[in-house]
């Protein structure tokens, strides 16, 4: 059985199907505005959560997890670098005062 059989029956025929075994069209509808739906906002989230590098809806989730935590653990370093950039800038004006009131 194919892949897309296999997840229409084990998945989706109860859903979509009425006890005959015909397709209920509105419940059709009603999945395939919900697909649409997630096909308009998924591209914005990973977009979002990948810096840009992935919006494909159909992007598997270990990709953009990791691409996520590329972003994430890039901004913590740039932020620790900051920091600690910060903290030397200010231990050296007060290091220069010190001297220079000394």
């Amino acid at each position: 059985m194919e892949d897309y059989e296999k997840t229409f029956k084990e998945f989706w025929q109860e859903i979509l199907c009425l006890p005959d075994g015909s397709l209920n069209l509105d419940q059709v509808k009603r999945e395939l505005h919900d697909y649409h739906t997630l096909l308009d906002n998924v591209p914005k989230v990973y977009s979002h959560v990948t810096g840009g590098l992935i919006s494909k809806p159909n992007t598997v989730a270990e990709a953009v997890i990791a691409e996520a935590d590329d972003c994430v653990n890039k901004w913590v370093d740039e932020m620790i670098k900051e920091a600690i950039d910060n903290t030397v800038e200010t231990k050296e004006k007060i290091d220069g005062t010190q001297k220079n009131t000394v």
